[in-house]
């Protein structure tokens, strides 16, 4: 819902994952708000991501993500949910080439 990214509980997180800068930030965020039990493997995963989609991809798709988790939708595991749509993105970029 559109007043809960503006104003509600989600609106920091967008507005946080707007300014990381680097790769190194963006790649941290995403293996601490997935709660990756491996981080420094999660790490390597999705620097790889970015370099094959892009990192603006790459950040559009992590704030898709955690406005769906925000928003309250439900998985058994973020890590998996997000690594799924990374590789979504990816083979979707694949076919277009």
């Amino acid at each position: 819902s559109i007043g809960k990214i503006i104003g509600g509980g989600g609106g920091d997180k967008y507005e946080r994952i707007q300014s990381l800068v680097t790769d190194d930030q963006l790649v941290n965020f995403a293996a601490d708000f997935c709660e990756e039990q491996d981080p420094n493997s999660a790490i390597r995963r999705y620097k790889a991501a970015i370099t094959r989609i892009g990192k603006e991809a790459f950040r559009s798709e992590l704030s898709s993500f955690v406005g769906a988790i925000e928003g309250g939708d439900k998985c058994d595991s973020r890590a998996r949910m997000f690594n799924s749509r990374l590789t979504k993105l990816e083979e979707a970029k694949k076919a277009k080439r």
